[in-house]
C-alpha cells in the first residue's frame, strides 16, 4: 500500500495463481496486469481504496478473479484486446463505473454481488454506459446470477470484508462471533463450486467473496 500501484504483474508474466493479496490505498492502481501476462489467476484478494481503478488488465487473456472484495471509487479497466473473467466476488464502486472494457477489452462473469454508490454505473462498454445490473443483463447478456445490494461486510472503513453472519464469524484476534443480521453474500455463490474450505455449517453451497 502507499505506491503508485499496489501489485504489477509485468509484461509476460504467464500461469501464475495469485491467493489472499490485498492492494489498498495506492496511489494510482491497486493491481496492474501488464502485456501479454496471460492465464493468470487471482483468488481471496482484497482491492480497495485505490485512487484509480482497482484493476487494470492491458492485452492479457484468460485472466480470471474468483472469490475477491473490490472496494473502490471504480473497478475494473480491461483494454487492448485484454480479457478478463470476475465470479463469486463482491464488487463495490462510489463514482466510477464497475467494470469499464474499453479499446476491444472483454469482461465477462457472474454469480457476483454489485454495490453502487455515488452515482456509479454497472458497466461502461467502451463508452455506451450501462447503469444498472439489469440493463448489463438485457444489453451484455451476462450477470444473469449476479445481484445488486448491499453486502453487509464486517467492517469496510477498517478493511474488514468477511460476511456478517448470524450463525458465527471468525474475528482474528478474537475468535467467533455472532452478528445481528447475516450477509446475502453468503451461500450465493456458484452452485457446482467446491466448497469444503469453508468451516461448517456452510450451507453446502461456496459464499460469494471472502
Amino acid at each position: 500500500r502507499g505506491g503508485a500501484n499496489g501489485l504489477v504483474v509485468i509484461t509476460s508474466s504467464e500461469k501464475n495463481r495469485f491467493i489472499r493479496i490485498t492492494a489498498r490505498n495506492n496511489e494510482s492502481l491497486g493491481i496492474y496486469v501488464i502485456g501479454s501476462s496471460h492465464n493468470n489467476e487471482f483468488s481471496q484478494c482484497v482491492v480497495a481504496q485505490n485512487t484509480n481503478y482497482a484493476v487494470r488488465v492491458h492485452s492479457s487473456t484468460n485472466v480470471s478473479w474468483q472469490n475477491c472484495v473490490f472496494w473502490n471509487p471504480s473497478g475494473l479497466f480491461v483494454d487492448s484486446g485484454a480479457d478478463t473473467t470476475v465470479s463469486n466476488s463482491v464488487l463495490r464502486a462510489s463514482g466510477g463505473p464497475v467494470f469499464y472494457p474499453n479499446n476491444t477489452g472483454k469482461v465477462t462473469g457472474d454469480y457476483n454481488v454489485i454495490y453502487l454508490e455515488g452515482g456509479a454505473a454497472a458497466f461502461n462498454n467502451d463508452g455506451t454506459v450501462f447503469p444498472d445490473l439489469a440493463s448489463v443483463q438485457q444489453g451484455l447478456n451476462q450477470q444473469w446470477h449476479s445481484s445488486v445490494f448491499d453486502p453487509q461486510l464486517a467492517n469496510p472503513t477498517n478493511f474488514d470484508f468477511h460476511a456478517l453472519s448470524q450463525t458465527g464469524r471468525y474475528v482474528t484476534g478474537v475468535g467467533w462471533t455472532n452478528d445481528a443480521v447475516t450477509s446475502g453474500t453468503i451461500d450465493m455463490g456458484f452452485p457446482l463450486a467446491a466448497y469444503a474450505n469453508e468451516p461448517t455449517p456452510n450451507g453446502n453451497r461456496l459464499n460469494v467473496g471472502l
